[in-house]
């Protein structure tokens, strides 16, 4: 059954478990989403859709009036990054948005380690690999946890390594081409459901199947 924490409650029972794991030698791997991002001051689904609606159509000089964005903002909001990213079309795997959203300066990194100082230095002793659909890189900067591309030493029995991270649906910091947001429903049913056809080799596709190979060898293990 599945347990909701808090914060503090959260850090009782890894200190509780901690020892369990260890003697074990316990191999896990934690998946997080936009909630815990969340908390360390990140958009959440809505507001990240609502952001990129406003700097793409002040970067496009698109006038919409405030009744029209109101109902583009009740829009379910894989169909809003849908529409927006189709003004974006030259540009919608440059991450370019994506990077002002979610961006991580100095001031804001002090701010979150001096405000849950506590909870990073338990997290950060947790013995587990780490999968994200978050774009943004909490992890690794608050966290100090490596970003890796999807593994390709598939063959493993388990192929993730304690404190490494892979995120499924983009990170705003990859220099992979390939890795691009993971947002709209046409991203969804590109990277999830389009399949790649060998006469028409699509080098996206092949980063997307190698992605789900490696979810799939994941759960297996």
């Amino acid at each position: 059954m599945s347990q909701i924490f808090n914060k503090k409650e959260y850090i009782c029972y890894l200190k509780t478990k901690k020892d369990d794991w260890i003697k074990k030698n316990t191999k896990f791997t934690i998946f997080i989403g936009a909630g815990f991002s969340k908390n360390f001051g990140m958009p959440n689904w809505s507001e990240y859709a609502e952001q990129k609606l406003d700097l793409v159509l002040n970067k496009k000089k698109k006038f919409i009036t405030y009744s029209t964005r109101q109902e583009l903002l009740r829009m379910d909001k894989k169909h809003l990054l849908t529409l927006v990213n189709s003004f974006c079309k030259e540009d919608k795997n440059s991450k370019q948005y994506e990077k002002e959203i979610f961006k991580l300066n100095q001031d804001r990194k002090d701010k979150i380690l001096k405000e849950n100082e506590e909870f990073i230095n338990s997290f950060k002793k947790i013995n587990a690999s780490f999968v994200t659909t978050n774009y943004d890189n909490i992890l690794e900067e608050i966290f100090e946890f490596k970003a890796i591309e999807t593994p390709l030493s598939l063959h493993e029995s388990y192929p993730l390594k304690p404190h490494e991270v892979v995120h499924i649906h983009g990170n705003i910091n990859s220099e992979n081409p390939h890795d691009r947001i993971i947002a709209s429903w046409l991203d969804y049913y590109e990277f999830y459901f389009k399949e790649n056809n060998k006469k028409d080799m699509d080098e996206f596709l092949t980063y997307a199947d190698n992605i789900h190979y490696f979810l799939k060898n994941l759960f297996l293990s």
